[in-house]
């Protein structure tokens, strides 16, 4: 098995080169499956993914091209995909970034999927849940990896009853 990759890009005469590692992205493989099953379960449909910019980006681009595959297969039209500055942003900046990705689109959103890789007190979840319900947008959450239980984030209302809960493991320490 190969444990490392070097690519290498001339695109416009600009040489680019990446190491990647895939030891580091073949972790993240059982995880992503089992979201993509519980999505696949839930029978759910989405009109929009959005990624946390922070950490979001390699899981969101995976189920993204997964659910895209998907629905392509069984006649559908691609899902947007855009990603959205998470933890390290202020709930206004990630408002503002959420605005003018809705107001580009052709057509109102009507179920939403955020996509991140890890959850730990859920602010962020809670931020851009709180701009999904203003402006009529239903909304899931999947995650990679989250701290606690999923029925603390539901007791604290990070993710309200309604919001489907997709995640790949839990560090749960109790």
């Amino acid at each position: 098995m190969v444990e490392q990759a070097q690519i290498s890009s001339n695109l416009g005469g600009n040489h680019a080169e990446a190491s990647i590692r895939f030891s580091e992205i073949a972790e993240l493989e059982k995880p992503l499956q089992r979201i993509i099953e519980g999505i696949l379960r839930s029978g759910n449909t989405y009109d929009l993914i959005i990624g946390d910019d922070t950490s979001g980006r390699i899981p969101t681009l995976v189920l993204g091209k997964f659910l895209n595959y998907h629905y392509r297969a069984s006649g559908r039209s691609p899902i947007p995909i855009r990603f959205v500055g998470g933890g390290r942003f202020s709930t206004d900046l990630r408002s503002g970034e959420l605005e003018v990705i809705r107001t580009r689109m052709n057509y109102q959103p009507i179920r939403a999927l955020l996509v991140t890789d890890y959850i730990d007190c859920g602010s962020t979840a809670r931020d851009f849940g709180n701009y999904f319900k203003a402006n009529d947008i239903s909304y899931d959450v999947a995650s990679i990896a989250l701290r606690m239980n999923e029925s603390v984030y539901r007791e604290t209302k990070v993710l309200p009853n309604g919001v489907d809960f997709y995640f790949g493991e839990s560090y749960d320490p109790t």
